[in-house]
């Protein structure tokens, strides 16, 4: 998604469908669709988004996936990686240890590989969503460490913390290489 989305031609071909169907839904049958309140809604949760994330929705980076499947990879100083809308898979089986990393997911879907030979610190705050992490552990709403097998108090580890609004996490071991 190089352009912004509201320019796209798939974009307005939707937006007119919608108007069209609301007009035909209120000539035919006597049923208002009130269109144009749910486009004012949606416009209002795009701002809320854009102050929480502090970013455009519709200008994904190479750490984001908004409104679309990405597969995305740790890279140097690259800590931030976000889900809104879309579907990721994101690898951080090569973090150095003492890293620090944020990821959030809202109204998405992720995937998170950690190496399972690495000490992580993996701090999960949920809210209306589901964290599955390696222990089978499942977080839902509220918070939750989980430490993995290698971490060991005092001891150098890499720290994520994993941020999940109405949306579904999965943490998975995977070996490097």
């Amino acid at each position: 998604m190089k352009t912004a989305f509201i320019f796209t031609g798939t974009f307005w071909g939707v937006l007119i469908v919608l108007i069209g169907i609301s007009i035909i839904c209120k000539a035919l049958f006597g049923f208002s669709f009130p269109f144009f309140r749910i486009l004012f809604a949606l416009f209002l949760i795009y701002i809320g988004i854009i102050m929480l994330f502090k970013t455009n929705l519709f200008k994904s980076k190479n750490n984001n996936a908004v409104f679309e499947n990405k597969s995305l990879g740790y890279k140097e100083n690259q800590n931030e990686y976000s889900t809104v809308f879309g579907k990721s898979i994101i690898d951080l089986t090569m973090v150095p240890t003492e890293s620090e990393i944020e990821v959030s997911t809202v109204f998405g879907s992720s995937t998170i590989y950690i190496d399972s030979t690495q000490s992580y610190k993996i701090k999960v705050n949920a809210a209306f969503a589901s964290a599955d992490l390696p222990d089978e552990s499942k977080t839902i709403f509220g918070t939750h460490i989980y430490k993995s097998p290698a971490y060991q108090k005092g001891g150098a580890y890499i720290s994520v913390e994993l941020n999940i609004v109405f949306g579904n996490v999965k943490v998975v071991f995977k070996h490097k290489g």
